[in-house]
């Protein structure tokens, strides 16, 4: 016959030992928000690659695989057809549609500005005009857009991490206010292979990471993606 203490349950002290290590561990999970500055990626992880078609959320589960994967923002701008060619706009419109069936995957739009601009040339042939009128096509909004969403989390203590998919220096007075008045860890990732990442974001950082091909082929959409009307999105044949 066991010996127990009068009010003591072993059943009951298993199953409160049980709650005690489910509280433990879920304090020490990482929430971590994903914010992606989508041109900054695409140029430099996914231009030329088989890898466009991918899936954002499965992507941030890759690169932080013990962490629980909150909002993931996702910044970019429709494409204009100027070229006179509307595939690529077409292409990633089917892109944003499938990537709007992800849990909490968040898509903010900027725009792309038409600027008409006179510039001089650097080496002109003798008997031509030094200057040149040229179009530019730039993409407004995106960074703006980006802090904006980031210290809103911050503030509103949504994430304990917060990860910038971007090497751009624009960023790094953000990340500052982020790391040092909020308290909020914060991770950089470098979308290019050959690029360094800048002295800046290396120093304003807690961490600085590199996508790798390895983080890119583990985290491909299936080829056919079903909407929440039962539509069919289909991988494009060519990109």
């Amino acid at each position: 016959m066991k010996a127990t203490s009068p009010g003591f349950s072993y059943e009951g002290a298993q199953t409160a030992t049980s709650v005690a290590v489910y509280i433990f561990v879920r304090v020490l999970t990482v929430r971590t928000n994903v914010y992606i500055d989508g041109f900054n990626f695409y140029y430099g992880a996914l231009r030329g690659t088989p890898f466009k078609w991918l899936n954002l959320r499965r992507f941030s589960e890759v690169l932080f695989p013990d962490d629980a994967i909150g909002r993931i923002c996702y910044f970019t701008a429709r494409l204009e057809t100027h070229s006179g060619d509307g595939g690529p706009r077409h292409r990633q419109g089917v892109y944003l549609d499938a990537l709007k069936t992800l849990p909490n995957v968040e898509i903010i739009l900027g725009t792309f500005r038409r600027r008409i601009k006179r510039r001089p040339l650097l080496e002109p042939l003798e008997g031509f005009p030094k200057v040149v009128t040229i179009t530019e096509w730039e993409e407004k909004k995106t960074d703006v857009n980006l802090a904006t969403e980031m210290i809103f989390d911050g503030f509103n203590r949504t994430c304990d991490q917060a990860v910038i998919v971007s090497n751009d220096t624009d960023l790094v007075r953000s990340i500052q206010r982020m790391r040092h008045e909020l308290g909020i860890k914060m991770v950089v990732v470098n979308p290019y292979r050959l690029i360094r990442t800048p002295r800046e974001l290396y120093r304003a950082a807690d961490r600085v990471l590199r996508v790798r091909d390895s983080h890119l082929v583990n985290s491909m959409l299936p080829n056919i993606v079903i909407d929440s009307k039962g539509r069919e999105i289909r991988k494009p044949a060519t990109w």
